[in-house]
């Protein structure tokens, strides 16, 4: 992530530096930049609270709300079946 991260600001600093437009796929960059930070983040809570652990473990029930608001947030989209 970090390797992903220096390449990809080595190409958008120096066209900042010299104040030149964005292009489409600049601004792409930036938007894949923030998705891994945030796929980093979201992963790191989900692995402090115990989700990625295959064994059962007794943990506190303020953790259990807390996994279940983090993965409730993730989709941006909810379907709903018609019955």
């Amino acid at each position: 992530m970090g390797l992903a991260i220096l390449l990809a600001s080595g190409r958008l600093v120096p066209r900042l530096v010299q104040r030149q437009c964005l292009t489409v796929s600049d601004n792409l960059l930036i938007i894949s930049i923030l998705d891994v930070i945030g796929l980093f983040i979201t992963d790191t809570m989900t692995y402090h609270l115990g989700g990625m652990s295959e064994e059962e473990t007794e943990i506190p029930l303020s953790q259990v709300i807390a996994l279940k608001k983090a993965r409730s947030h993730a989709p941006l989209v909810r379907w709903r079946r018609r019955s």
